[in-house]
This record gives C-alpha cells, structure tokens and sequence, in this order.
C-alpha cells in the first residue's frame, strides 16, 4: 500500500501505529474478505428480478436513473436489508484481523480491540501479548451476553424489516 500510495505522490503510512489508520487497515481487511460474499448474494437478488419490468419501463420512457430508483432498488431491497443486517452481525463478531495483526492485543492505544478480541483477552488469551487485561471470566461471560443480546436484537429487526419489504409486494 506504501508503494502505491508513493507512487501517487504520497509519503508512506505507519498503518498499524495510529489507531484511526489501524481501523483502515481492519476495514479494508474486513471488506476484502466478505467483498465476494455479498457480491454472489446482490447478484443472485438481481437475477430474481423479471427482465420484462425493466423492458416495460423503457418503453413507458424512463430512464437509466429512473430505473435504477423506482425499479431496480425497491425490488433489491430484501436482499439489502439482507446483506446490511448480516454485515452487521459480521462486524460484531470481528476477532481474526485485529488478533493476526497484532497478537492477541488491541495494538497501540487500543485502537484496533473488538468486542471479541476483548473478551478473547478477559478470557485468558492464549498467547497474547496484553498484559494489561487480566482473565477475569465474569467480564468475559458479560462481553459474551452483550454480543448475543445484541445479534438477537439484529436477528428481530431483519425479520421485521424482511417482513415489512415482503408487505409491500
């Protein structure tokens, strides 16, 4: 990434030394890994949709903008709402970039923990480097509850949301 960034003019980063360039480096990492996922599911949405509403809408005149917002997007919007919601629960659950980057801990400051890399850490977290964090399976079985409350929470808004695009139809 230096290299290119050199060749654009621009001098080089200590990615993994300042939190908010940290939290670049997990996200591109993040979205290098699930980048192919959501593609294969968008692309199963857009095949579901009838090739004959987009012909009838051209012949009623409308445009490439016109189809994409009143035709394309309204129809995808189940499968949106899909890959939002699980992306989503996906980001919950981060814990293999941060701990492969920086051993177990959160790297300077902190600035690259997770929920999960943070109750991996309360957990004993073998071989990590943090000293800092002491096992403590309390902290780590209430970090575990909050997770699942949370994934429940996102679950029920899925369904309803998936329900109410469905109403629509």
């Amino acid at each position: 990434m230096n290299h290119l960034l050199k060749i654009v003019g621009i001098p080089a980063q200590n990615w993994l030394s300042n939190p908010w360039e940290m939290k670049i480096v997990i996200a591109l990492m993040i979205i290098w890994r699930g980048f192919g996922y959501f593609l294969i599911i968008f692309m199963a949405g857009m095949s579901s949709i009838d090739q004959s509403l987009y012909e009838a809408a051209r012949m009623d005149g409308a445009g490439p903008r016109r189809i994409l917002w009143s035709l394309t997007l309204p129809l995808l919007s189940p499968t949106i709402i899909f890959v939002a919601l699980t992306g989503t629960i996906a980001g919950l659950q981060i814990f293999t970039e941060p701990q492969i980057l920086f051993g177990g801990s959160g790297g300077p400051n902190n600035g690259g923990i997770t929920m999960m890399l943070l109750q991996y850490q309360y957990l004993g977290g073998v071989g990590s480097t943090d000293l800092s964090v002491q096992p403590n399976l309390g902290f780590a079985a209430v970090i575990g509850w909050v997770i699942f409350i949370l994934l429940v929470l996102i679950a029920l808004a899925n369904t309803r949301l998936l329900r109410n695009s469905w109403r629509e139809k």
